[in-house]
Formats: structure tokens, sequence, C-alpha cells
């Protein structure tokens, strides 16, 4: 895998992570065990990315491809409970290619390339998480309203 790209992986995999946290947020408990499944998914998915990034390439191949297949399923799972589906795509995309990246790395960290093109690829991947990270996230979010009270900054507000 090339210098530049070799962080993609673990940011894809963080991003995933917090949309599958955000997803299993959103359901509740509309179905309990969906929602742990979740939590554990993007638990799963930032600590594969702690330990990718660290040692600069993508460990545990197949379990990786096993987490994003894994990922999927609880994603489009979380749909009928109450989930973004526009989250669920966003954690497709990113899912995906995290696993296809990692399926085809080096087995090893290169130290070939140009010192500022990792620096530059990690801000690219960053760039491309956070283009669908953004967005996405939004669409989890539970409108004050649906609590059954509604927020406001007017002190005076419900006299």
């Amino acid at each position: 895998m090339r210098t530049m790209s070799r962080s993609w992986p673990a940011l894809f995999a963080w991003g995933a992570g917090l949309l599958h946290v955000a997803l299993g947020a959103e359901i509740g408990v509309a179905s309990a065990v969906a929602m742990v499944a979740l939590l554990l998914q993007g638990a799963g998915e930032f600590a594969w990315g702690i330990v990718s990034l660290r040692s600069e390439r993508a460990v545990a191949r197949r379990t990786a491809l096993a987490g994003a297949i894994t990922g999927v399923v609880l994603a489009a799972a979380s749909v009928p409970f109450g989930g973004s589906p526009f989250a669920v795509a966003a954690t497709i995309a990113l899912v995906v290619p995290a696993a296809m990246l990692a399926s085809r790395g080096d087995a090893r960290p290169s130290t070939r390339g140009r010192p500022w093109s990792r620096a530059v690829g990690v801000v690219t991947g960053g760039v491309i998480v956070a283009g669908l990270l953004g967005p996405a996230l939004s669409t989890t979010a539970v409108p004050h309203h649906e609590h059954g009270h509604v927020v406001s900054l007017d002190p005076h507000a419900g006299h």
C-alpha cells in the first residue's frame, strides 16, 4: 500500500466506529440487543484503528474483513428501529473501502516514500472521513421536541 494512503483503513474504521456508536445511541432501547451490538462494533472499530495506525499497517486482516461484514449488517439492521438510512449508507461507504484497503495492505510498514507523504495521506484521509461523517452524524441526532420537552435559552419561556 502506498505510504500516503497507509493510514486510511484506520481513519475509515474510526469514522465507521463513530457512526456505529451514533446509530446505537439513535435507536436506543427500541432494540437493546441491536444497540449494544452497534456500540460494541464501534468500540471494536476504534480499537482496530488504533492498533493499525500505531503499527503503521492494517493488522488482523481477516478480522477486519469479518468486522466489515458485521458492521454492514448491524448498520443495515438499525434502520427498522429508527436508524438513519443516510448514516447507514455513510457507514457502508467507510467500512467497505477500509476492509478492501486492509486486505491488500503490506505485511510490513514501508520505509520508502517521502517524509511528507504520510502527513498528506493522513490529512487527505481525514478530509474524506469528515466529508462523510459530518452530514451522516447530523442525521442521527434526535430533535429535542421528540424527548417530550422543549429546550429554550429564553429565561422567560413557558411563563
